[in-house]
């Protein structure tokens, strides 16, 4: 009757453990759906948005429209950054989506605004804090990806050459057993000239016809 309890309870547990497993990966989905789903409109709404704002030398254009487009995209990003902050929305997700082109933005123009926003005064010092947390985790990121394709690189690299180098040994083996192989014919063609000569038979140890 014990058995029984013990079975019972191993099943809960696995059944548990299981919930959770679904749960977690549900959770996944969800987080990965949803940021889709709000970045979509966000990356449409503001595509080539520092190319309609800045002038050839990358320079704000400093007309009411495009301050506000800026400000309005900034704080748009903000506010996502909190939710990736909080797994709400899924870095990975967003790095795929626009990992290069959000870092680009950054490098290109927004860093230099925020920091002297910040040193003006204009802009207050924890005020876009999120967004620039978001961008080094997508650089990171970025960063690890680029690692990993290099490393697999170079092990593919030196798979190629243990594979070559073994290829190589390969054929050697073969050229030496194929010449040995012609070392012992050849010796055997010379006893076989040699036998026929003398009158005994090749490769036998009887004595000539007659001897």
């Amino acid at each position: 009757m014990e058995y029984v309890y013990v079975i019972g309870a191993i099943f809960t547990v696995l059944a548990f453990a299981w919930a959770i497993i679904e749960f977690r990966s549900n959770l996944k989905f969800n987080r990965m759906k949803n940021t889709m789903d709000t970045f979509t409109p966000i990356r449409k709404e503001f595509h080539g948005i520092l190319d309609r704002i800045l002038n050839d030398d990358d320079k704000l254009i400093p007309t009411p429209e495009n301050i506000a487009l800026l400000k309005d995209y900034l704080g748009v990003m903000e506010r996502f950054a909190v939710g990736v902050h909080y797994n709400v929305y899924d870095i990975d997700v967003i790095t795929m989506m626009s990992g290069r082109i959000l870092e680009g933005q950054y490098k290109r123009f927004i860093k230099n605004y925020i920091q002297e926003g910040k040193d003006k005064g204009n802009i207050k010092r924890t005020t876009l804090d999120y967004y620039e947390q978001l961008i080094t985790e997508i650089r990171f990121k970025r960063d690890e990806e680029k690692d990993a394709k290099k490393r697999k690189k170079e092990e593919l690299q030196v798979s190629k050459k243990k594979e070559l180098q073994k290829r190589k040994k390969g054929e050697c083996n073969y050229e030496r057993r194929f010449t040995h192989i012609n070392k012992r014919v050849g010796s055997y063609r010379r006893n076989f000239r040699s036998g026929a000569e003398s009158g005994s038979c090749f490769a036998c140890p009887f004595t000539p016809v007659g001897g």
